[in-house]
């Protein structure tokens, strides 16, 4: 969007007055430059925050120091905007969306009359209204979108919800997008911002489609609708050069209409663009500019898209015809339709008419057999919305499924004689392109997915007739694409063979006991092949970002798979545990339990699924904590008492990074999400700290006690007491050495209550961990005091949370007070300014945040401690009001 921000500003730049030749302008465009050199190292080394905080500081003091010094009167008010705004734009195209945001775009906008961040987005509509200078407007218009724009995409990068899965992330897009649609409205009232138009509709466009592809159709559907409507009032943006973004827009409503169930909306809003793009063609044939093959083609790309989708429903309500014999009907199979000529059926007679060309005709195909929010793995024909009935329905379904395989089988044969020559002669192209140019030839990767769209229908005759061939084909190509489907479609067999083990019943004479036997060892066999598959799946970036909700479902399905045979794991005990610990079909699970944990871990699934994560990373960690929990044999010596056995340090410690893991993608969900105290994710985060807390109280239990030092012996029991200590010295060095060696230090237990610090919640449950869990050398009065220690920091803890919240009274001191605490996550803190009444009424123009690790004793703050993200950068004041 920054490249067509240049590219549409050179026009307004030229009204700008020439001020290159004055030593204040050349001066200050050599400080710009300056500032601006450190922007290329900083794109290559996006994590160097301080070359980030000195570029920051230095775009600060150069706008404070030419707009208010005496530079103010010499420089004028236009070319300094200008500046600004292009500095910004360059910011943007850097992807420095918050320096172009903060010391650009929005250091822009406040400086304007009328602003106030309390009135939303209605202001910039006014302030266009009123401005009796176009500059100004364009300048503002210039500032509030690209503003929007910085403000979205850093808050892409920075939140840790891509997908927009929490309610919080969608919210604050559609006030994006709100704010969009006040700046396109400002836009269409002076002709020559058609360009800042544009630009704003791209962006409602491009953010839309995002909400579209993660499901928030409802929320897309209005910006869209604003979206044509803005381009069909702006006459410059009714030319052929922006017909492909208009078409673009009209698919997308069609698209949310389809979602939302509503295809007679799709197909009138569809009928509706055709005859804005006829009326377009009939305009551009009475022009005297002569029709290119350009042009031409622009017009057929834009009747395929808005022609798929009439097709889309037009091929059902077709058929709606009035029948007057009733008779059963024995429908044919697509094997014996095949043998027939081409076109066989009306739905290939309205293919031909309507299409020209192979891929034409079957994106069609593949676009009537889409099913809108369908499961990626759910069974069975897609049931579209239609006043048919279901045995038409189905016909019209079948012979959709004859026209796709007949000219999938057609484009199967033109790749195999071309890699049987080796002759490469056909461009690997979508299928949208191979459809614009009129091809007869399919893409690979299209017949790829119509396999798979076959698999999830549960079509067999289908697959029997592409399925070997078409992977046979799609082995040997080079496309990533098509390895990209190889592996969806395998993942999709293997799910279907585990649901076809589970279900599957095979007489023996051996009885049912063997029968029984034989069901289960394939059902596992299978389960674990999907298992390893899936996890070399989850593991590709490609297919985490195109198939994330087939990965996502898949992992769902295993671990549904899986979760009877876990269901009676309540307790970390061995004894709850042994029918799993002790047979090599619970080893397997463990071993599928683990890979699910890292699948989870990769799509980021504790996002829409927390609850489901807690409970796999809560069954797994019982298992394993019951593998250091079983009775150890000790040796008639005495050596192991006292102590863990020689792997229960390496359990103990795999156990605990489990738990810290769950409780990272719990802690990231709360920051992300509010819930109330009977949040069940709250509830699940204190089991998950609960079981932490145990295992690193059982850790410091495998500690070995210091050696004692022994009382002076008597002449007469030295020799005897000598050999004794050696042979007990002997024993203990034997049994460190059986220990594991490992690289985490294990703490003890005076070191986790220093780490739990001030942490009231933490010190309780430790104390109370530590008595249930002492050795029994530890004396009644001694676990009292444990559990008296636990009671008084929950009382500490209930009576912190009782305090009332509310806003000190400001402080008159010279020095303005420390900030305060608004929130806190594991990974971040968030400050407001405390109030504050400064000395002779000054007014606070920006603030600045210091801190450092409180370490020793010097715990004093100065100007120089600005070492972490986000401190010394200013913050003007007005974004407090």
């Amino acid at each position: 969007m920054a490249a067509v921000l240049q590219q549409a500003t050179r026009s307004s730049s030229n009204a700008i007055p020439r001020q290159t030749t004055r030593p204040e302008v050349l001066s200050f465009e050599k400080e710009l430059s300056y500032e601006l050199e450190s922007l290329g190292k900083l794109c290559s080394r996006r994590a160097d925050t301080a070359l980030r905080q000195r570029l920051s500081n230095g775009l600060f003091q150069l706008w404070n120091k030419y707009e208010a010094s005496k530079y103010e009167t010499k420089l004028s008010p236009e070319f300094l905007a200008e500046k600004q705004l292009s500095t910004g734009d360059t910011l943007y195209q850097a992807k420095e969306y918050q320096l172009a945001s903060v010391h650009c775009y929005g250091r822009y906008l406040r400086s304007l009359e009328g602003y106030n961040k309390d009135r939303g987005s209605d202001w910039i509509v006014e302030f266009c209204k009123t401005s009796k200078q176009t500059e100004t407007a364009t300048f503002a218009l210039r500032a509030a979108i690209g503003d929007t724009a910085s403000r979205y995409y850093h808050y892409l990068l920075e939140n840790p919800d891509p997908h927009f899965m929490f309610p919080q992330t969608v919210s604050q897009v559609l006030s994006l997008l709100r704010q969009l649609q006040s700046c396109s409205q400002a836009c269409l009232q002076r002709e020559a911002h058609y360009w800042l138009a544009y630009n704003s509709v791209l962006l409602t466009y491009s953010i839309s489609r995002c909400l579209l592809s993660t499901g928030k159709v409802s929320a897309a559907l209005q910006p869209l609708l604003w979206a044509s409507v803005c381009t069909e009032s702006s006459v410059p943006l009714l030319t052929l050069r922006y017909l492909r973004l208009r078409v673009d827009i009209y698919t997308a409503v069609c698209q949310c209409y389809f979602q939302l169930k509503e295809p007679r909306h799709a197909e009138l809003f569809a009928r509706r663009g055709l005859e804005k793009v006829h009326q377009l063609a009939l305009l551009e044939h009475q022009s005297s500019s002569a029709a290119t093959e350009a042009s031409e083609r622009v017009f057929h790309e834009a009747t395929l898209k808005l022609g798929v989708v009439v097709f889309r429903r037009s091929v059902l309500e077709s058929r709606l015809t009035r029948k007057t014999v009733f008779r059963p009907k024995k429908r044919p199979t697509i094997k014996e339709l095949l043998q027939q000529l081409f076109p066989r059926s009306p739905t290939e007679k309205l293919l031909v008419e309507l299409f020209p060309g192979d891929a034409a005709r079957f994106l069609a195909v593949l676009e009537a057999l889409a099913e809108p929010c369908r499961d990626p793995l759910a069974k069975g024909l897609p049931r579209p919305i239609t006043n048919l009935d279901a045995d038409t329905t189905a016909d019209v379904i079948q012979e959709l499924l004859c026209a796709g395989t007949d000219l999938a089988l057609k484009s199967l044969q033109h790749w195999e004689d071309e890699q049987e020559t080796q002759a490469n002669d056909t461009p690997h192209v979508s299928l949208l392109e191979s459809a614009i140019n009129k091809s007869d030839v399919i893409p690979l990767v299209s017949i790829l997915r119509y396999v798979r769209m076959a698999l999830s229908y549960d079509q067999r005759e289908v697959c029997d007739l592409l399925l070997d061939r078409a992977l046979g084909v799609a082995g040997r190509s080079p496309e990533p694409a098509v390895a990209r489907h190889l592996v969806c479609i395998r993942l999709l067999m293997a799910v279907e063979g585990v649901r076809g083990a589970g279900g599957k019943r095979v007489t023996l004479p051996g009885g049912a006991e063997s029968q029984h036997a034989l069901v289960t060892q394939e059902h596992g066999d299978k389960l674990l092949n999907l298992s390893s598959l899936l996890h070399s799946a989850c593991q590709n970036p490609a297919l985490q970002e195109w198939e994330r909700d087939l990965l996502q479902d898949s992992v769902l399905f295993l671990w549904d798979t899986v979760r009877p045979a876990v269901s009676q794991l309540h307790s970390h005990h061995f004894n709850t545990t042994r029918p799993l610990t002790s047979s090599r079909r619970g080893k397997e699970y463990a071993g599928v339990m683990e890979q699910l944990v890292d699948m989870t871990d990769w799509l980021g699934l504790w996002r829409p699924h927390p609850l489901i994560c807690g409970e796999l990373v809560m069954k797994l960690s019982c298992l394993k904590e019951s593998l250091a929990s079983r009775p150890y044999r000790h040796t008639p010596s005495g050596a192991g008492e006292g102590f863990a056995g020689e792997n229960d340090r390496d359990v103990l410690l795999e156990t605990q990074s489990l738990l810290e893991r769950g409780l990272r993608w719990t802690h990231l969900f709360r920051s992300s999400c509010t819930g109330g105290k009977e949040d069940p994710v709250a509830m699940m985060h204190g089991e998950l700290c609960y079981a932490l807390t145990r295992v690193k109280v059982k850790l410091a239990a495998t500690i070995p006690p210091p050696a004692t030092p022994e009382p002076s012996l008597k002449p007469s029991s030295l020799h005897r007491k000598m050999r004794e200590r050696q042979e007990k010295a002997e024993r203990r060095d034997i049994l460190l050495s059986s220990l594991p060696a490992t690289s985490t230090p294990v703490p003890s237990l005076a070191d986790l209550k220093t780490h739990c610090g001030q942490n009231h919640y933490s010190l309780a449950l430790l104390s109370m961990l530590e008595a249930a869990l002492a050795p029994p050398q530890l004396t009644p009065a001694q676990r009292t005091n444990l559990l008296n220690e636990a009671l008084s920091s929950l009382q500490q803890l209930d009576n912190e949370q009782g305090l009332p919240r509310s806003l000190p009274l400001p402080v008159s001191s010279p020095s303005p007070p420390p900030p305060l605490l608004l929130h806190q996550t594991p990974t971040s803190l968030t400050f407001m300014p405390a109030p504050w009444n400064p000395p002779h009424n000054q007014q606070v123009a920006y603030y600045r945040l210091y801190g450092r690790v409180a370490e020793g004793s010097n715990v004093k703050v100065r100007l120089s401690d600005k070492a972490f993200p986000g401190l010394g950068t200013e913050v003007c004041q007005s974004l407090y009001h």
